[in-house]
């Protein structure tokens, strides 16, 4: 879940980043949807909206295709390494660290028996998880939600590829239908594939054809939208507006199952490129403050809610005991479940994320500063 304006003369997209706050918070709802039905008095549509919410990884997969491209399309091109070993030193500056605190986390709490990771004492999954390969059999991921970033990290491996289609496409047109067409054949594809009894949207199949179908159409959508001169109007708000509409109304009618809910995708993907060009209400919402800072933890809020949740059960108290109390009560215990969880977020974002990251970004500048003047410091000691 990368961020753009981070180059010299590329603009902020602010609409993006609000978008990730409210996608992070869809699959954390997603993930305490028990703790919130054991609570409060959900009738059935929310309940599918809820039931949903791991869609939110979709919106994240097309969003990095889209920030990515935004960023290194002109960048990465052309077959030049040192921008490419630049480019993956910045992604991982920007992924690895909030990863692997959690999995030392987990190492620790496993060794004191107070947070069991789901794989047990597997020394082969904790070396998988350490390399980044969780999500790929026989390893396993130690911090639930983590399994996304082995496919993300792919992604950012291969996109050059991409980016070389992309620089050649000179058509907002034809961007935009190449985008149509690997969205709507990733949708076909995952749907056949999560109509298998047991199959999950994060086992292997479905997951690698939402990481190549959605960075894809983010990248093409990209591609599109600066192909158009970036230009915005009121009108991007009210398709923006009827894309939410129909994407709620299609949860809340379509069958229960992956296989159908994973059929919107197509309207989320066409409700970014709408955010993306409005320039009303919906763009001045998506930038609002509190929306903004959401988006700026939004991927650390998405690695530790898994943790804060299991920690909330045993710091705060576990939710089944005030489940039979009044309904004051409940909303108080879930606030201060959800309280928890996004005060975690913030305080690994301010002390962990981002200042490791800018620390490693300065490490990895110095380190190549340094590799680049080998013959100067020959020189020095011949002398």
């Amino acid at each position: 879940m990368p961020e753009a304006g981070t180059i010299p003369g590329r603009p902020m997209l602010k609409e993006l980043t609000g978008i990730r706050g409210i996608a992070a918070a869809w699959v954390v709802l997603f993930h305490f949807r028990a703790t919130v039905f054991g609570l409060l008095p959900i009738n059935r549509y929310i309940k599918k909206w809820l039931d949903s919410g791991y869609l939110g990884v979709d919106i994240f997969f097309i969003l990095s295709g889209f920030v990515i491209s935004h960023v290194y399309t002109a960048e990465l091109s052309t077959s030049d390494w040192r921008r490419y070993s630049r480019y993956l030193e910045a992604r991982l500056a920007r992924l690895y660290p909030v990863h692997l605190l959690f999995l030392l986390f987990l190492l620790a709490g496993d060794a004191l028996s107070i947070a069991k990771p789901p794989v047990r004492d597997s020394v082969l999954s904790f070396i998988g998880n350490v390399l980044m390969l969780q999500a790929i059999p026989p390893f396993q991921a130690w911090n639930g939600p983590s399994w996304s970033i082995t496919y993300e990290l792919g992604a950012y491996l291969l996109f050059p590829l991409l980016a070389s289609a992309l620089v050649h496409i000179s058509n907002a047109r034809s961007s935009f239908a190449c985008a149509a067409a690997a969205n709507l054949l990733g949708v076909g594809l995952m749907a056949v594939a999560l109509s298998v009894p047991g199959t999950r949207p994060y086992h292997t199949i479905p997951a690698l054809l939402r990481i190549a179908s959605e960075f894809t159409t983010g990248g093409f959508l990209h591609r599109g939208w600066s192909l158009l001169g970036r230009r915005r109007n009121r009108t991007w708000d009210v398709l923006a507006l009827a894309a939410v509409c129909c994407t709620a109304a299609c949860l809340t009618w379509v069958p229960e199952g992956y296989s159908y809910q994973i059929l919107v995708v197509p309207l989320l993907a066409f409700l970014i490129l709408a955010c993306v060009r409005s320039a009303g209400p919906v763009a001045s919402f998506l930038e609002s403050r509190v929306l903004q800072w959401s988006g700026r933890i939004s991927y650390s809020l998405y690695m530790t809610h898994f943790v804060a949740l299991n920690l909330a059960s045993l710091i705060i108290l576990r939710w089944q005991r005030v489940a039979l109390h009044s309904l004051p009560v409940r909303i108080g215990a879930l606030i201060a479940y959800m309280s928890f969880a996004v005060v975690t977020a913030h305080l690994v974002y301010r002390f962990v994320e981002e200042p490791t990251r800018r620390r490693l970004r300065r490490w990895f500048d110095k380190t190549r500063s340094d590799d680049s003047l080998p013959s100067v410091t020959l020189a020095s000691n011949d002398n």
